[in-house]
């Protein structure tokens, strides 16, 4: 049988998850070099936050409550988390707004140490890989390569935890002299984790693909965690998880969809409908959140409250607000899984 590398083809695989580092390194040495040290000037809050990292979290809608098919199948899943999601959020913010975005913020920590073993099983499936010991290898990778640059900054006494940068607190300090280890750890495995590939190389059962996603993965970690600007570091970090999730999901709708509104959406004519469709409700969530809370783009986004609103008020917005991005937390550990519970996806992906 004859294996495929990629997914569409090289230059088309290696564009959407090389490209998103490229773009992360050009950005860096600007703002090195031009940067300001006040809040980020608008475009680079368009670019970094609104066209990718929050535009990806409404395409999850494309695969889940714009298919009235697909919310049929499941709708105790897609329906019956709405109104849990928005209680719990409400109650926590209403508690503890620094509780709320700690817990939020690590949430969201895990769902983005997650993600790449998704991208890791597409080519996984595309290599026909059935290899126990290189299963358990990959997957030990992608965690490694995540949690190890996380747990040192955990140990680092100088740095915040400023994932959202609205308050967040480390829920634990670990000691700084955990940082040898976690470095002998970090590199221990990744000679082992890279004598395994040349060995593949060499008996010519080499991965291009998985490679290719798993050196990105474990660059991305290892720069965006390290440095301290946020924004460097949302470059590095958020490119990476939107972009090669926003290509997948028009692969996947592209395949999927042929009629109705859905199927103009996926047109591959209409690619830059299916973008401005989420681009649009990921700039007016954003430009709610900071009219309502932030404040930091008040030439563009009005005040929406002039005195200081009720405590409460401003905990349901909150909450009404967090929902999209929560939902796709969630909903994204189980859309994407390649077994019975989503039985169309690996033919629409093409991985049959």
């Amino acid at each position: 049988m004859v294996r495929r590398k990629w997914l569409v083809s090289g230059i088309w695989d290696v564009s959407i998850f090389a490209g998103p580092l490229l773009i992360a390194i050009v950005f860096s040495y600007y703002w090195w070099q031009y940067g300001s040290t006040g809040k980020a000037p608008l475009w680079t809050f368009l670019f970094l936050i609104v066209a990718f990292d929050v535009a990806h979290v409404w395409a999850t809608a494309y695969r889940t409550y714009l298919d009235p098919k697909e919310v049929r199948r499941r709708p105790l899943l897609y329906l019956g988390i709405l109104g849990p999601t928005f209680l719990v959020s409400a109650l926590l913010h209403i508690y503890d707004p620094i509780i709320f975005w700690t817990v939020i913020a690590y949430i969201a920590l895990w769902h983005f140490v997650r993600q790449p073993y998704g991208f890791i099983v597409i080519y996984k499936f595309l290599h026909k890989e059935n290899n126990s010991l290189d299963f358990h290898l990959d997957r030990v990778s992608v965690y490694i390569a995540a949690l190890a640059p996380i747990l040192a900054w955990h140990a680092s006494p100088e740095r915040q935890f400023d994932w959202f940068g609205h308050g967040e607190q480390f829920l634990i300090k670990l000691p700084e002299s955990l940082k040898v280890y976690i470095a002998i750890i970090y590199f221990g495995f990744a000679s082992i984790y890279c004598l395994r590939q040349l060995y593949l190389l060499y008996t010519r059962k080499f991965n291009w693909g998985k490679q290719l996603v798993m050196s990105i993965t474990w660059i991305t970690w290892a720069v965006g965690i390290s440095v301290s600007d946020p924004l460097i570091s949302a470059a590095f970090i958020n490119l990476f998880h939107g972009i090669p999730f926003l290509a997948v999901t028009w692969l996947y709708g592209n395949s999927k969809y042929k009629f109705g509104l859905l199927g103009k959406i996926f047109r591959t004519k209409n690619l830059a409908l299916f973008l401005l469709l989420i681009f649009i409700p990921a700039f007016i969530e954003e430009g709610l959140w900071d009219a309502i809370f932030w404040h930091e783009y008040s030439f563009i986004f009005p005040l929406i409250f002039s005195n200081n609103p009720d405590h409460y008020i401003l905990s349901i917005c909150c909450a009404l607000l967090i929902m999209p991005q929560l939902i796709h937390y969630i909903l994204d550990a189980f859309i994407w899984k390649m077994d019975s519970s989503n039985p169309d996806l690996r033919q629409h992906l093409g991985l049959l």
